[in-house]
């Protein structure tokens, strides 16, 4: 038994370090490559083929790249709606997410299995002697390795989800100390024992800056059988919070209304939440240069900086429109 409860860990680790292997040297080839064609393009004599292969090994880089990122759970999901729903219907949402995407790899291998006879026989364009076979073998390569960490990290994943409702911890326990969760949250189910998450003191992500609930600890006094909880009110640091709405404006009117909105602030000491929304008239949303408040707003001594990058630019079809009825 305790071999067979180890088994599942070593192959998981010995995946880990298979893949980063794999990727460490397609990723000290690709950079050899691409060096070495410069310095020869350079030269005046410039090779034919390091093109091909260098965009041959990216290709590689991808899908044994995407399988190592479902190895640790790191694609983009929705964890945020499975959170919300009762355990049953969880479990069964990711059950369904798993198959379709196994489902999809799976796919994805078995075409990739006919691409391969097709090309029996073809070779590079720069370098004939080097068969397609060997080069799109990545794709049912690389289906396979996916299946693989995607089952292999499934456990742990369900794990992390499989959580409980309050009513559904056990009895017989007079205080439930539960974690931050993003909010502050002091329950007596059935009018029983506190299940207390005593929420954020500051925040360690988006969620948690967002949330304008106050923020503290939980004192809880025990006398005897009977168990008081006071929330203890902190303010680790006081926030200032603005929000920017750029509806209308061109990216470089939404940029001097950010700047003086910003240049307005007092930001020594505090949190910074700033907030951008709308669509622009005209401009890309890159043009506001938010990303620079991550270093100008520290330097003015903001204790931490979130922004909320939700202005937009006007969809082509619209611009469209309007430009023709205005002509």
């Amino acid at each position: 038994m305790g071999d067979a409860m180890t088994l599942l860990p070593d192959a998981r680790r010995a995946l880990d370090r298979t893949l980063q292997l794999i990727l460490l040297l397609l990723m000290l080839a690709i950079t050899l490559i691409v060096v070495y064609g410069v310095i020869m393009r350079t030269i005046g004599r410039s090779p034919s083929w390091y093109d091909e292969i260098a965009a041959i090994i990216l290709c590689w880089i991808t899908y044994f790249g995407a399988a190592y990122a479902a190895l640790k759970r790191a694609h983009i999901g929705f964890e945020g709606l499975i959170n919300v729903m009762p355990p049953a219907l969880r479990i069964a949402a990711v059950a369904l997410g798993e198959a379709l995407v196994i489902g999809f790899f799976a796919l994805m291998g078995w075409m990739g299995m006919r691409v391969l006879r097709v090309l029996e026989g073809d070779g590079l364009v720069s370098l004939p002697w080097v068969p397609l076979q060997l080069t799109h073998a990545i794709i049912p390569m690389g289906a396979v390795f996916f299946i693989a960490a995607q089952l292999m990290s499934l456990p742990d994943y369900l794990a992390h989800i499989d959580s409980l409702s309050v009513k559904d911890f056990p009895g017989g326990f007079d205080y439930y100390a539960g974690g931050h969760i993003h909010h502050t949250t002091i329950e007596r189910p059935n009018g029983g024992a506190p299940f207390v998450n005593p929420g954020p003191t500051f925040g360690s992500d988006g969620r948690d800056v967002l949330n304008e609930e106050p923020r503290g600890f939980v004192m809880v006094t025990v006398k005897g059988a009977k168990v008081d909880v006071a929330f203890e009110r902190v303010d680790v640091c006081p926030f200032v919070r603005r929000e920017v709405d750029v509806s209308g404006l061109t990216s470089a009117q939404a940029r001097t209304e950010i700047e003086a909105v910003v240049s307005a602030m007092e930001v020594d000491g505090k949190a910074v939440v700033l907030r951008v929304k709308g669509e622009l008239a005209s401009g890309r949303r890159a043009e506001l240069d938010l990303d620079a408040l991550h270093t100008s707003l520290p330097k003015a001594g903001a204790r931490a900086v979130h922004i909320v990058k939700g202005a937009r630019r006007v969809p082509r079809s619209r611009r469209s429109t309007t430009t023709a009825s205005s002509t």
